[in-house]
């Protein structure tokens, strides 16, 4: 996943977006009896690194290693690695207080690491590093991939697989994140309506956005055959019908407008075994936008 939040918040809409994405991510993690653990999540990392993953510094790309159990992305640093591109300053004491015991090491240009040992498995490394360098880039991640980072061996965290997904991205500069993962399917229809889904085979996805003064989305789902691209575009159009039947009834006019720009200025495209949605909304609707982009980044962070 790629955010570039300081680009998103130089364009006339980009405030509204970010804050309706951190507003929907929060309260995602609430009704998974986990209150306070986003915002804990991003002050901790400011504290300890300068970092704002969602502020004017937040320009980052981010993988994972490994399939999450039960939702816990956000409080589970370890499970990540991360780059990110800024001003930052590590501050070790509030790092010791965050992760347990750290030590610090200065290579010959200067870049220091923190790290802790602890329980390991699979996909959680024995030992987790942070690390500056030229307090202009931030690794976060296992000591042994921060290591190489810090020597100029690894310039991405993308896998090979990964990054062809990512040459399919539409809007490269603001924020973007490709799933590849066999349990997509199922993930998704979690957040799909029961009486929507039919049977669809696994997918791969990649989305991106860019917001001015309106918003430009594209997702595209990416099957095994284009038997499987219809399938998918049948499940999302029952999913359309639900949503039209059910906002069309609300009091709230935000959700009659949003529902009436969705009619009005998204679309469908089947090509081969890709199902491609665009959309063009208007910045009336960058608040109950936000709330697509939120379910994306979901998608997105737990299966990196």
């Amino acid at each position: 996943m790629f955010l570039d939040s300081s680009e998103i918040l130089d364009r006339p809409g980009g405030e509204v977006l970010l804050r309706g994405i951190a507003d929907y991510l929060r309260d995602y993690v609430d009704s998974k009896d986990r209150s306070g653990a986003f915002d804990k999540a991003l002050a901790d990392l400011r504290m300890a690194t300068g970092f704002d993953p969602l502020g004017a510094s937040g320009r980052f790309i981010a993988s994972r290693r490994g399939p999450i159990k039960g939702y816990d992305f956000f409080w589970k640093p370890r499970l990540f690695n991360v780059i990110g591109q800024g001003s930052f300053s590590i501050r070790s004491e509030v790092i010791e207080s965050l992760f347990g015991s750290q030590e610090r090491a200065a290579t010959p240009a200067g870049e220091v690491y923190f790290h802790q040992t602890s329980d390991s498995n699979d996909y959680v490394p024995s030992t987790w590093a942070a690390a500056v360098k030229d307090k202009s880039l931030l690794f976060l991640g296992s000591k042994k991939w921060v290591d190489a980072a810090l020597q100029g061996k690894r310039t991405t965290t993308l896998s090979p697989r990964l990054s062809l997904l990512a040459s399919k991205i539409r809007y490269p500069n603001q924020l973007w994140g490709v799933r590849d993962s066999p349990d997509f399917s199922r993930r998704l229809l979690e957040f799909l309506p029961q009486e929507a889904s039919e049977s669809v085979c696994c997918a791969r996805m990649v989305y991106s956005l860019d917001v001015n003064e309106s918003l430009r989305l594209e997702v595209r789902l990416i099957a095994e055959t284009p038997a499987g691209a219809q399938a998918w575009l049948n499940t999302l159009r029952k999913v359309s019908q639900l949503l039209l039947k059910e906002w069309s009834s609300s009091d709230e006019p935000e959700d009659r407008l949003f529902l009436r720009e969705l009619r009005n200025r998204a679309h469908y495209e089947l090509n081969s075994n890709e199902l491609i949605w665009r959309a063009h909304l208007p910045a009336e609707v960058l608040p109950a936008s936000s709330q697509l982009v939120g379910l994306a980044l979901l998608l997105t962070l737990n299966s990196l």
